[in-house]
């Protein structure tokens, strides 16, 4: 569950639950636990997953990553560009950025 309700994605719940089961005060994996809190509170089917088909979501690993997981799987350049996230003007202004590192 860790993994599911952590690893870095992102996140969106109203302001309230975050201010009466704040994110522990750490400095690495916070969001797992406050995640696990607010499905033991709340229940978990008021807890959503949403699976990623459409490649909206994108996990990118650099050198100075906190995960202790290595990336899974090399996309190359073809791919990426099918993306959905390929069109979005950040994303584009990250890709070029890094074909000069």
């Amino acid at each position: 569950d860790a993994i599911l309700y952590g690893y870095g994605f992102s996140y969106a719940h109203r302001r309230q639950p975050a201010l009466d089961y704040p994110y522990p005060d750490v400095c690495f994996a916070e969001d797992a636990p406050f995640f696990l809190k607010l499905r033991e509170v709340f229940g978990a089917d008021k807890i959503a997953l949403k699976r990623d088909d459409e490649g909206i979501c994108m996990h990118i690993m650099h050198r100075a990553n906190t995960a202790q997981v290595l990336g899974s799987k090399e996309v190359d350049t073809g791919d990426i560009q099918d993306l959905d996230v390929a069109d979005i003007e950040p994303f584009q202004e990250y890709m070029e950025a890094a074909q000069t590192c």
